[in-house]
């Protein structure tokens, strides 16, 4: 028995790699593989005197910061096990918020997704999470 769970302990060691950052969930009979990843954007805030976010807020944790810039890290969980495809949807620019200056307010907004990611006819399913880091110096509101 000690045999067989060292064997399949070192087995699972190699046959999942952590280093691509993939999480495997059970449910039922079958397995469903997700990749995850950070990216990081940053606001100059030059004669801005308050920031407004156009981000649903269930998925926005708005922190304060003593920098100068709206700094925004955001987490990416795609649903399918492919971290190639996560980074090509990452260097086009999917996942990045956009900024409007106007009045002295800042409005920070998510780019507009064109279509889904679909794979073999199965739509692949996309979770964001944003950890928004805002100058102290600044006003915050919600636009949503």
């Amino acid at each position: 028995m000690y045999r067989f769970l060292l064997t399949t302990f070192i087995l699972l060691i190699i046959l999942v790699p952590r280093s691509q950052a993939q999480h495997t969930a059970n449910t039922g009979f079958t397995m469903i593989k997700k990749v995850e990843k950070v990216t990081h954007q940053a606001f100059k805030t030059d004669e801005i005197v308050k920031v407004r976010f156009n981000i649903d807020p269930d998925i926005i944790e708005v922190r304060s910061t003593r920098s100068s810039r709206v700094l925004v890290e955001t987490t990416i969980e795609m649903g399918s096990p492919s971290m190639p495809l996560l980074e090509y949807a990452i260097g086009t620019g999917r996942y990045e918020l956009e900024s409007v200056v106007e009045g002295g307010i800042m409005t920070i907004t998510p780019k507009p997704r064109k279509h889904d990611i679909v794979i073999k006819g199965e739509r692949v399913p996309e979770n964001l999470k944003y950890v928004i880091m805002v100058p102290e110096s600044l006003k915050q509101t919600s636009g949503m």
